[in-house]
């Protein structure tokens, strides 16, 4: 869904700038090299997406188990990765880095609460 979503988009952006440009064809940049380009582009950042989601799932699950004996350790773990995401978000977006983290481990804590609450397992 990543793939379809960033490439429709950006090769959308193609075709907006060839009209802005008055050209002939409104397809003509899409279908140039600045098309190959949009579809590198796209691929690059859907592997991207896969690597680091399922890499982000995968962390809090690995420690989790590891300290197993402790109930509340996965959900700690994850929110913990969350701060390091915020953190790493905030430097790709020039951004203050305590706010990126805080708002991303409080979604997280507050999420997780409500899982708790609603005995989803």
């Amino acid at each position: 869904m990543f793939f379809v979503a960033d490439y429709a988009r950006l090769r959308g952006e193609l075709v907006h700038a060839a009209r802005h440009l008055n050209l002939a064809s409104t397809g003509r940049l899409a279908t140039s090299h600045l098309g190959q380009e949009v579809l590198r582009e796209s691929v690059l950042g859907t592997v991207i997406a896969a690597a680091t989601g399922f890499g982000g799932a995968l962390l809090p699950l690995i420690l989790g188990a590891a300290f197993s004996t402790i109930s509340w350790m996965t959900i700690a773990i994850a929110i913990a990765v969350l701060g390091l995401l915020g953190f790493a978000v905030s430097r790709a977006v020039h951004g203050n880095p305590i706010y990126w983290a805080t708002a991303l481990m409080v979604t997280g804590a507050l999420l997780s609460a409500a899982g708790v609450l609603l005995h989803v397992t």
